[in-house]
């Protein structure tokens, strides 16, 4: 077995590199989770509005690497946050207190931050970036440990230009995080491409798990902030305020 799925997380995680998974409803991040650990030990929802706001951990070893002194057989704990969406996600910081929270609580002094997996859909016609809450972190000493991974590479048809959609990401969306040190990369859907995803940030070192509770801390004092600003400048009535994000969107990657 090179998995372990504590459902209830009641225990301390003493050891291993922490990986965050976030993303939007149906990205597939408990997909990745799965061919990761060569078998299916998170929960896949098809339901569109599924508002699962459970964290769980799972425990992996890379498979492929026997050698106890190879930095990438490195027993690591993948983290499948609940889904988010893009009026959510920003209006409600539930999502970001819960995961410091479980990080808090569930994570000892001695766990290692190996990096942030944020898991987007190419076949997602628009991306904007209310949509995608890591576009804040260049402000974040975690941007370096952030990987922006585009998902169902394997649903192109011809009539779609899934590489055009990948550039426009990093040209936009993305560019901010990009420039600053994060870098965009592709799940293909198979247990060598989400281990080669982790590889290379398990060869890149790992950092305190405290660097990462003070990130996550920074983005949601100051993304708290700009909520209250919102709300307060606009008024009660979640349309308005969505309305005003939308405007405002242009803060992202600044």
């Amino acid at each position: 077995m090179h998995s372990q799925n504590p459902t209830k997380d009641e225990q301390k995680v003493v050891s291993g590199v922490i990986f965050p998974v976030l993303g939007l409803e149906g990205v597939g991040k408990s997909n990745f989770i799965n061919k990761a650990a060569g078998e299916a030990v998170a929960d896949v929802s098809d339901e569109l509005e599924h508002r699962d706001t459970t964290i769980r951990a799972f425990f992996l070893r890379n498979p492929a690497t026997e050698d106890p002194d190879d930095p990438k057989s490195t027993l690591i704990v993948l983290v499948d946050t609940p889904g988010l969406d893009d009026f959510y996600a920003y209006t409600d910081l539930t999502w970001l207190k819960n995961l410091l929270d479980w990080i808090t609580t569930h994570c000892s002094t001695d766990a290692k931050f190996g990096g942030i997996l944020y898991l987007h859909s190419i076949d997602q016609d628009k991306c904007s970036k209310r949509s995608c809450p890591v576009a804040e972190f260049p402000n974040c000493r975690s941007v370096e440990y952030l990987r922006l991974a585009t998902t169902k590479w394997d649903r192109q048809s011809p009539e779609q230009d899934f590489e055009r959609r990948e550039e426009e990401l990093k040209s936009t969306v993305w560019k901010g995080s990009l420039e600053k040190g994060a870098k965009a990369t592709r799940f293909l859907n198979t247990q060598e491409s989400a281990w080669a995803i982790l590889d290379e940030l398990l060869e890149t070192g790992s950092l305190p798990i405290a660097v990462l509770q003070q990130d996550l801390s920074n983005f949601l004092d100051s993304w708290s902030k700009k909520v209250a600003t919102a709300k307060k400048a606009k008024g009660p009535g979640g349309g308005r305020v969505k309305r005003f994000f939308g405007r405002v969107g242009s803060c992202f990657g600044s």
